[in-house]
């Protein structure tokens, strides 16, 4: 099964071949059958999991390391789709708001690899990763209805999040604060293990409480071709109380050196009014860094872009019909970025999201044609010259631009 997500002019999965595995795990075998197979697995091993629902009622534990060119490997059965329930657990009785409420998926080894696998209900984080552990990859994972963030990495790094979706989180005990997509963050300790060089790539975040993605004191991950919307809810109608909303949020103090190319922010909200309480698109969050942005679009938010900062380098970015202007504190070259609340400089072909031809910009409108190309950017426009925004114009809206969709190199790597 293939969850489709991220930007998908740009995204493409192909499901890999069946193996032969070392351990195939069905839902009969529960919650104890996947954590044998977890413990006695050695690097380069692949273990099966069976489609259907599995009761867990005990958090999974991920040990053991693998190593570079033997991965060990906990995926979904080709064809099928796993789905491990968590809702069993019960939380502490507390009302410590800093209590650890742990994960349902708790990872503490290194190089491997979860795919095709569904995790919801948990108490806690839904997958966390906390010491420093790296080399994962995440991928056609789908965690939400947790109470915590979705998927969690603190002080963890050169870890890759590809084609997966992280929804419908929310934290009842902060009223919605704690409750992220995806956070990558540095730990309480400021000298502690930093969470650095991590890829998301064609991810989807959405309808979580607090932000889609938090990359809190996090520094030099790359952000492509995926997107986050409705964040700062608690369902499709229902603001959060204390929910940020943002969707891409990255900062504060030394964070930064992000690179975040061709995603997707739309719908998302904040309950807290004033002048500086807006749910953004693509949110600097105080990053004392600079962080480069090439082709994104913000639409339909309170505002598009607020980044405030010295040295962030924006090129080729949307930001329309959202709410109120966005900040822009720097020096960017106004001709390759469009930054407006109306909609009489780009209209697009479509305002749905399930449609193909979702914010691609009508011909003849500002944004096409109008980009500046970039060197060190396979962007793969059809046009002589890029369009400004993270979607291009093309006749041929069921096709996809011809662009390379392998996991981008541009400064780390999992494998």
């Amino acid at each position: 099964m293939v969850h489709v997500a991220g930007n998908r002019q740009f995204c493409s999965y192909t499901v890999p071949q069946q193996q032969e595995p070392a351990y195939t795990v069905s839902p009969e075998d529960g919650a104890s059958g996947i954590q044998q197979a977890i413990d006695t697995a050695e690097p380069g091993d692949l273990i099966y999991l069976e489609g259907g629902t599995y009761e867990m009622d005990s958090t999974l534990s991920i040990d053991g390391n693998g190593s570079e060119g033997n991965r060990i490997t906990l995926a979904g059965k080709p064809g099928e789709r796993p789905v491990l329930d968590f809702s069993q657990l019960s939380a502490p009785d507390t009302e410590d708001p800093e209590f650890d409420f742990g994960a349902a998926v708790e990872v503490n080894g290194e190089y491997w690899t979860m795919r095709n696998v569904e995790v919801r209900e948990s108490p806690g984080f839904g997958i966390r990763a906390q010491h420093g552990e790296h080399h994962l990859v995440i991928e056609n994972v789908e965690s939400y209805n947790n109470t915590l963030t979705g998927l969690a990495l603190i002080e963890s790094s050169h870890n890759e999040i590809r084609h997966s979706s992280f929804h419908h989180n929310y934290d009842p005990m902060n009223v919605g604060e704690h409750a992220d997509g995806i956070g990558i963050k540095q730990g309480p300790d400021p000298q502690g293990k930093n969470a650095n060089e991590n890829l998301v790539y064609c991810t989807d975040m959405y309808l979580n409480s607090d932000d889609g993605f938090d990359g809190y004191r996090s520094n030099d991950n790359d952000i492509f071709y995926s997107r986050a919307w409705e964040n700062g809810k608690i369902n499709g109608t229902v603001l959060a109380e204390s929910g940020n909303g943002n969707g891409f949020k990255f900062g504060p103090h030394s964070a930064g050196g992000h690179l975040v190319v061709g995603n997707m922010a739309w719908g998302n909200e904040r309950k807290e009014e004033g002048e500086y309480s807006k749910a953004t698109g693509f949110d600097y969050n105080g990053a004392g860094e600079p962080i480069i942005l090439y082709h994104n679009t913000a639409w339909n938010n309170e505002m598009g872009f607020n980044f405030q900062n010295d040295g962030a380098i924006l090129i080729n970015n949307l930001a329309v019909g959202n709410d109120v202007e966005s900040k822009i504190w720097i020096s960017y070259p106004e001709e390759y970025n469009i930054f407006t609340t109306s909609d009489d400089r780009v209209s697009f072909r479509s305002t749905d999201p399930a449609d193909p031809d979702f914010l691609m910009p009508e011909s003849g409108t500002d944004a096409v044609d109008a980009g500046d190309s970039i060197d060190s950017l396979d962007w793969g426009t059809v046009q002589s010259t890029p369009d400004i925004g993270a979607v291009e114009l093309h006749e041929n809206a069921s096709g996809t631009v011809e662009a390379s969709t392998d996991v981008p190199a541009a400064n780390r790597s999992a494998s």
